[in-house]
């Protein structure tokens, strides 16, 4: 994708010009993680991008009852690599 913004000044050279791929490394829906702090386990179940950071929605189960919490990626652990998204 191109954008393109011309100078008024100097309408054959664009001002602004976006066109390179951009591309996240996340950890996928699904994978299961272990709460660094606290005895959590429990799997991915969302992902949460704004602005500059990341958080993921971990699903678990405590005392039968099904519960949720959001963590940052450096509050818990998980043998599952990253994988890239976005968009050309």
């Amino acid at each position: 994708m191109t954008i393109e913004s011309k100078n008024d000044n100097n309408s054959t050279t664009p001002a602004i010009t976006y066109s390179e791929c951009c591309t996240l490394f996340l950890f996928p829906c699904g994978a299961m993680v272990k709460s660094k702090y606290g005895s959590i386990e429990g799997m991915i179940t969302a992902q949460s991008i704004r602005f500059d950071k990341v958080q993921y929605e971990i699903s678990y189960f405590n005392s039968g009852d099904q519960k949720t919490v959001w963590m940052n990626e450096n509050e818990f652990e998980t043998n599952v690599e990253k994988r890239a998204v976005g968009f050309k």
